[in-house]
């Protein structure tokens, strides 16, 4: 829900599809728009993946 709020973008699970554990991408918009999700998507995980390691990394050095 984060990704719907933050970049207006959705991604299902491919559970429908009977693919457990891939994501369902459907492309039915124009090329410009696909795009764009894309890089919404792209920004959404670079950012949370940021905070991620900076957490992970914070943590092994407070440990020691």
């Amino acid at each position: 829900m984060k990704l719907s709020k933050e970049e207006s973008v959705i991604v299902l699970t491919g559970v429908a599809m009977g693919m457990k554990n891939w994501p369902r991408v459907t492309f039915a918009i124009d090329r410009p728009s696909l795009e764009d999700g894309l890089g919404r998507i792209k920004a959404f995980y670079q950012r949370h993946m940021l905070r991620r390691n900076k957490d992970f990394i914070l943590d092994q050095f407070n440990a020691c």
